[in-house]
């Protein structure tokens, strides 16, 4: 029996991963759900799912610091820095209290994976000790990891990366490097993906709203939980999140600037939630986004304007610092979140990224991309990768000097998407697509492809490293 582990942080999210575990069973693979939520690891307990364990985020009140240089030295990828930068929940924490937490979280995996003979650990994209923490001591054991992630048809497809936390796979960089020109057949069957990729877009929620009941119900658990002495720091976190949404939803000073097709020329970045794994954790020396709107502003050629907006799940909370650089620089502008990233997109004169979908979507509506992070499409052919910040100004020139024109090579083009949408797998993580309004019930059907999908990859990365 292949053991393996997933990193769980709800109880939806354990639930799904249950179903999948019992599948796996058939398959000769054992599964182990580690959880830092004590409801999750009860629900579990509850549902006879047995092979689980809490990994309880406790603030150590007289922290004992352990020999760093040890810890350094082992666990680069991610490293210390970076794990302790991404964690949220600990923010408030002193130094040595989150130090202290996160070695005792590497030390309670160090032995786990011994002692059950770990081979592989699968969890989403996250900012968690929990989370980065089982990929550290994972990848300091050889031990292949899964960062199950959208795919690139949102409502039927899912990735599974397997190179490092970035939204990269192998499997997509298998295929572009090997893949020729493709054939009529194959342009016109990547013709029609690209039609669902887009009506996915257009189908998905245009803006997220505040949901006064959730806090209510954060509020009351929280309190609940507080009179018991039980102090639930994820849960804390949770509802310090839900009413900053809140109170920046109904209190926003953001003013926004009207968006038509008739707008003058513009290049367009769209910002992403600050605590949100795609910059905490993916590209974390860019999680400053008001520096980048500032260097954007000043690397701009003249009267082209810079069109910022909200993601629209975090609407009304542009933050201060942005705020002010914003009104800072006239050649900035934000827009409202409600307003389409697609439209914005196919009337821009260039898209600027980090790690935001928008740089694939850019490159699907054939716009130049400037791409600051490390995401699968900075590595297409014809996207401006920024390597050394100082070359932003001349790159930011000639995306827009030479425009589409990059695009007259569509066999480039066509191998590009198809090959991101091939390496992908089929299936639907419910979790991926409820928040973006595409969720669907937990169907045996369902359960099972994603079990087979998983049980391939995993069998895949294991034989390999024993190979």
């Amino acid at each position: 029996m292949l053991h393996i582990l997933f990193i769980s942080g709800s109880v939806a999210e354990a639930t799904q991963y249950m179903l999948i575990a019992k599948e796996l069973k058939s398959h000769n693979i054992e599964t182990h759900i580690a959880t830092t939520r004590k409801n999750v690891c009860d629900f579990l307990k509850k549902e006879n799912f047995d092979k689980t364990f809490h990994m309880e985020v406790k603030k150590p009140k007289k922290p004992v610091i352990p020999k760093l240089y040890s810890y350094l030295k082992k666990y680069t990828n991610p490293t210390l820095a970076e794990m302790l930068f991404s964690e949220q929940t600990t923010r408030t924490w002193s130094d040595n209290q989150r130090i202290a937490l996160l070695c005792e979280f590497l030390d309670i995996y160090e032995k786990y994976f011994s002692a059950h003979n770990i081979r592989c650990i699968c969890k989403m994209p996250t900012c968690s000790f929990a989370g980065r923490a089982a990929f550290a001591v994972a990848k300091s054991k050889n031990i292949p990891t899964i960062i199950i992630n959208t795919g690139p048809i949102v409502t039927e497809t899912f990735t599974m990366n397997d190179m490092d936390e970035g939204w990269l796979w192998s499997e997509f960089f298998n295929s572009y490097k090997n893949k020729t020109s493709l054939t009529l057949t194959e342009k016109q069957e990547t013709d029609t993906a690209i039609n669902k990729i887009i009506k996915d877009k257009n189908d998905s929620l245009k803006i997220k709203y505040p949901n006064p009941k959730s806090a209510l119900k954060l509020i009351l658990l929280s309190a609940y939980h507080a009179l018991q002495n039980k102090f639930d720091y994820t849960e804390i976190n949770e509802l310090k999140k839900e009413l900053l949404f809140l109170k920046s939803f109904f209190f926003t000073s953001a003013k926004y600037t009207n968006f038509s097709n008739e707008n003058s020329d513009y290049i367009f970045f769209p910002l992403h939630i600050p605590w949100d794994a795609q910059i905490a954790t993916r590209n974390p020396m860019f999680y400053s986004q008001e520096a980048i709107v500032e260097m954007l502003a000043n690397a701009c050629p003249p009267n082209i304007n810079i069109y910022v907006k909200e993601h629209p799940y975090y609407h009304g909370n542009v933050n201060n610092e942005i705020f002010k650089t914003i009104k800072k620089h006239t050649n900035v502008k934000l827009i409202h979140p409600s307003v389409s990233s697609a439209d914005l997109i196919k009337n821009s004169k260039a898209v600027v990224t980090i790690n935001s979908t928008a740089g694939w979507e850019s490159i699907l509506f054939k716009k130049p991309l400037i791409v600051l992070g490390n995401p699968f499409y900075s590595y297409f052919k014809y996207a401006y990768k920024v390597e050394n910040i100082n070359t932003l100004p001349k790159l930011l020139n000639e995306a827009i000097e030479k425009g589409e024109k990059i695009y007259s090579d569509t066999d480039e083009w066509y191998k590009f998407i198809n090959s991101a949408i091939l390496s992908s797998h089929k299936g639907s993580f419910v979790l991926y697509k409820k928040y973006m309004g595409f969720a669907k019930d937990l169907t045996e059907k369902r359960i099972k492809l994603l079990a087979n999908e998983l049980s391939e990859k995993i069998n895949e990365l294991t034989n390999c490293q024993h190979s």
